[in-house]
């Protein structure tokens, strides 16, 4: 029971992080694109 609470408690945190970084690329690809469309027009 402890061992499937703590994978429980390991999957979540790592969800986490897993959404933390698509986050964080998604807005360092928003800005690329941004910079992308300001040069060409």
């Amino acid at each position: 029971m402890v061992f499937f609470i703590e994978a429980i408690v390991n999957f979540s945190s790592r969800l986490k992080l897993f959404r933390t970084v698509a986050f964080t690329n998604r807005n360092k690809l928003t800005n690329v694109l941004s910079v992308a469309k300001s040069i060409l027009l």
